[in-house]
């Protein structure tokens, strides 16, 4: 079974981390991104909360360092930018989420 390395739930919005060990200048960009947007894809089409949430997709490369762009959709970062995408998405974090909710929503 796929599934991503680390789901963030906050408020309105969940995150889906995958991380990989190497750079961003790795052979298999395009095979990770669709990954991650797979991914993403999935919680909208299968998780009745998830659809009326945020989904923001983060693909990760240990390997690199002051790395932060959009691709497709996808924030493609190094570990040291993740801080800055959970705080701009996220800025007065307040509410406590249900997790029994949340895992009772798979369909």
């Amino acid at each position: 079974c796929k599934r991503p390395d680390i789901i963030l739930l906050e408020r309105n919005t969940v995150f889906v981390l995958e991380f990989k060990e190497t750079s961003k200048n790795t052979r298999y960009f395009s095979r990770y991104l669709k990954q991650t947007q797979g991914y993403c894809s999935r919680f909208n089409l299968h998780h009745k909360y998830a659809r009326k949430m945020e989904v923001v997709g983060c693909l990760v490369f240990d390997r690199s360092r002051n790395y932060r762009e959009i691709i497709e959709g996808i924030h493609c970062i190094s570990p040291d930018k993740l801080p800055e995408i959970l705080k701009e998405a996220c800025p007065e974090p307040k509410k406590y989420f249900r997790i029994n909710e949340w895992m009772d929503g798979f369909e």
